[in-house]
């Protein structure tokens, strides 16, 4: 039903994102999973927060259409900003 479909999901490989690229996959979606350590699963290993190195990345000959976006990357610890 879905094996044409291709996901990128960034932040793929803990917290938010590897759920959605575990369940996509397991749907029989084609995922693209982007993070600092890719997942094994299916990975490509991108920095979000550099600009340079997602441009690269988003350069990169495409072989299917891009079905979908889950931008799920994220930084934990304590906020900067936040008051304590």
């Amino acid at each position: 039903m879905s094996g044409s479909k291709h996901i990128v999901i960034t932040g793929a490989s803990r917290g938010l994102g590897r759920h959605p690229a575990l369940k996509a996959l397991n749907g029989g979606y084609s995922v693209t999973g982007l993070a600092r350590t890719p997942p094994p699963e299916a990975g490509f290993p991108s920095d979000v927060t550099s600009p340079a190195n997602v441009a690269q990345c988003f350069s990169a000959p495409r072989k299917r259409p891009l079905w979908a976006l889950i931008n799920a990357a994220g930084v934990g610890g304590v906020c900067a900003y936040c008051k304590h």
